[in-house]
């Protein structure tokens, strides 16, 4: 009887271990995007892909994933599936925005893919002898930004801001945090940061745009964190357009 209940105190042990490991595995973090690049390109190539497995079956609708899949088929010479992921990466995000205008361009033209020049004329509009841009933000009220390729990022004044917050134009997930930040004159001041989900000018639009909060009254800046996702872009002072170029 004793041998017995040894048999089922044991069985039961190993049944609540084995519970218990599943509980700790549910509660292991996928990996992450910089993990899986890290391991690409340490060579681990196996490793990498075993994790964007596991990031593409949580999330089927991720461009990001998809982009990142075909990045790892193109290192490992799988041109015919790396082409697949890179079309179904811009089923999902039209114009491929969350990604480098350069690292499209590299990519594409490494698997054949066809590289499409677009270019897009804004007209801009005159403010007290200054052009300015009108931007839509999150498809919700329109503002004029100053276009500053000095500006490391899109940059909001703090009462332009809090009327976002206000608005639910901007939302307290988008909010990402603070950082240090250094004026003209040398001055560091702390503010916070966020993302604009949806970027327009006309018909261009521009996805999870990094952006800051200045001093209020400061101008509405259209910084770097926008003018980098294109291939170029200009100004053209005689016909007050601004160019953009994917």
């Amino acid at each position: 009887m004793r041998r017995n209940s040894v048999v089922v105190l044991s069985t039961v042990a190993a049944v609540l271990a084995f519970s218990s490991n599943e509980r700790v595995a549910a509660f292991v973090a996928e990996p992450t995007m910089k993990q899986i690049y890290q391991a690409a390109t340490t060579g681990h190539l196996d490793q990498a892909q075993q994790m964007i497995n596991e990031v593409l079956a949580n999330h089927p609708g991720s461009a990001k994933a998809h982009w990142v899949q075909a990045e790892l088929f193109a290192k490992e010479g799988k041109g015919n599936l790396a082409r697949s992921e890179v079309l179904e990466a811009e089923r999902l995000n039209p114009g491929l925005t969350e990604f480098s205008p350069k690292s499209v361009r590299e990519l594409k033209v490494q698997l054949g893919l066809p590289v499409p020049t677009t270019e897009t004329r804004i007209p801009l509009e005159n403010l007290g002898g200054t052009m300015v841009a009108p931007v839509v933000i999150n498809n919700a009220i329109k503002l004029n930004f100053f276009v500053d390729s000095g500006a490391s990022e899109v940059s909001i004044p703090a009462d332009v801001f809090s009327t976002l917050l206000r608005t639910n134009t901007l939302t307290q997930t988008d909010i990402t945090g603070f950082r240090n930040y250094k004026n003209a004159d040398g001055e560091v001041f702390r503010s916070n940061t966020f993302v604009i989900r949806s970027l327009k000018l006309g018909d261009v639009e521009v996805l999870n745009v990094p952006a800051k909060v200045a001093p209020t009254n400061a101008p509405l800046l259209l910084g770097q964190s926008f003018l980098k996702r294109f291939k170029t872009w200009s100004i053209n002072n005689s016909t007050q357009e601004l160019i953009l170029e994917r």
